[in-house]
């Protein structure tokens, strides 16, 4: 399979061509043959030569491999042809409005230039994007994923508009071999957690092995540590200390052994999914903690308390702790009877098995319960944003239904039916990561100097999130894929399921 970050190049007699503009050499020709040459950000990946590959005058039941020459990889790695983006709407993120009739003009992976046409200079050797009628808005953000070493999801990403994501844990052996398409912030080891829940995780019994195992995984170049629900309480603000101690952040679920208010207070940066908000915010929390693991969701609902849940928030607002409220992954528990479904919609067809529902047991009651459940979290993050809580939008792929890329755009969507204005979602998914890294000097907004992660849009997203869906064409770190590519990736994906 081509993968799209691949340059292709087809070889017929004498010439070759790609998108830098230069020409295949005179004494490399190769006479009478087509080929295609592999380069996967500027490495060989394959020089293959027969009829397999549509070969003209091949040999016939061969694969010829050839080392590709120093010359070739180094010149598609070096390939930085200007792109300009012409009269776009930009959308300021920041202030959620939109700068009509700008030039965007991109060189060697950043923006140099943004401004009317007039004002803006665009290099004859540019390549001229007509961005007329087109909305210019930055790379977006999906800031809780899994499953992200798995066959073209990295590729489902990017064809969506995503060109950053926060990979909340996967192997990291896998993570190395990820293709290049995206920033990955990620987890240099397992999740902390008191028990090994899923086989692979780091099981910490006490404050000691807390402080051992984040120096193990900051030394092993972990972007942050991540904590899990049966970590003791010691362990958990060993684990607190010590990175602060390192200046590394630590994010993840509340353990049982603490309350929301309580890990807010100790520092954690984020807070994933709204489940232990969603307890702490029980007039009888603390009751139904008591020697509990799982505690059903319909006593939770029942014994919510508004006031509860507005102390809560307004700590996270003065703590600085942020909230990724996961919303879609919720829903996709409360799909699982959901008789609009098609099991044989092609897109859940290629879902692995492992991310669909299992729908025996689920009673018409349990359903009910989960779309009530998914409710009063919408709620709850419309509550969150007006009382100043900083959130981040994340799908947390690899739940049912969640499906890689697609799923952050229904998230967003999730917020505003929630009752967020679309330019603050779109701001959740865009500036906001930037915030959270503490790189918004480079990521999170159109602006000359910043690092060119770009989504060309067919439609307005302040007029209506959903429009994020059309994506039209994506930058990413400078590298364009048009839409007949981004194409070429989903057909790629679909005929391909992962496993």
């Amino acid at each position: 399979m081509l993968l799209p970050n691949h340059r292709s190049i087809r070889v017929h007699r004498t010439k070759l061509f790609y998108p830098c503009g230069r020409d295949w050499p005179a004494e490399r020709e190769n006479k009478g043959s087509a080929v295609e040459i592999e380069i996967h950000q500027g490495r060989w990946s394959g020089y293959q030569w027969g009829i397999h590959r549509g070969c003209r005058n091949g040999w016939p039941g061969h694969w010829v491999s050839l080392l590709l020459t120093a010359w070739l990889w180094h010149s598609a790695a070096a390939c930085a042809q200007p792109v300009a983006f012409a009269n776009a709407t930009v959308i300021d993120v920041e202030q959620g409005r939109r700068l009509v009739g700008q030039t965007v003009l991109t060189e060697s992976g950043r923006i140099t230039a943004v401004g009317t046409a007039g004002k803006v200079a665009v290099p004859r050797n540019a390549r001229l994007i007509a961005a007329g009628g087109k909305f210019l808005i930055p790379g977006l953000w999906d800031m809780h994923v899994h499953e992200l070493p798995a066959r073209n999801v990295a590729q489902m990403f990017l064809l969506n508009g995503i060109t950053g994501v926060r990979d909340m844990y996967d192997k990291p052996e896998k993570l190395r071999t990820l293709p290049s398409l995206l920033r990955v912030v990620k987890l240099a080891g397992n999740v902390l957690n008191g028990v090994n829940e899923k086989n692979d995780q780091t099981v910490v019994r006490d404050a000691e092995q807390g402080r051992e195992a984040v120096r193990r995984q900051i030394g092993a170049g972990a972007d942050f540590i991540k904590v899990y629900n049966a970590l003791p309480r010691d362990a958990y603000y060993a684990v607190a200390k010590e990175c602060a101690r390192a200046r590394v952040p630590f994010v993840g679920h509340v353990p049982d052994a603490v309350t929301s208010l309580q890990a807010s207070a100790a520092g954690q940066r984020s807070i994933e999914h709204l489940d232990a908000f969603l307890l702490d915010s029980a007039s009888n929390a603390a009751l139904l903690r008591m020697g509990k693991r799982y505690i059903p969701s319909w006593q939770m609902l029942k014994a919510y308390a508004e006031a509860r849940a507005g102390q809560i928030i307004a700590a996270f607002a003065r703590h600085g702790t942020w909230q990724c409220p996961t919303l879609v992954a919720h829903r996709g528990f409360a799909l699982e009877q959901d008789p609009k479904l098609d099991p044989n919609d092609p897109v859940l067809l290629h879902l692995p098995r492992s991310w669909l529902p299992k729908r025996t047991g689920v009673t018409h009651s349990d359903n009910a319960l989960n779309r009530a459940v998914v409710a009063k979290f919408m709620e709850i993050t419309a509550r969150m944003y007006r009382g100043g809580v900083p959130l981040l939008a994340g799908s947390d792929t690899g739940n049912p239904y969640v499906l890689p890329g697609f799923g952050l755009h229904d998230e967003l969507e999730l917020m505003v039916a929630a009752g967020l204005p679309a330019g603050a979602v779109l701001r959740i998914a865009t500036l906001n990561p930037a915030r959270f890294l503490g790189r918004e000097h480079e990521l999170g907004t159109v602006a000359k100097g910043k690092v060119a992660d770009l989504v060309l849009l067919d439609a307005d997203p302040l007029a209506d999130i959903a429009n994020t869906r059309r994506v039209h064409a994506v930058m990413a770190s400078g590298r364009l894929y048009d839409r007949a590519t981004l194409d070429r990736m989903l057909s790629d994906a679909i005929a391909a399921p992962w496993q």
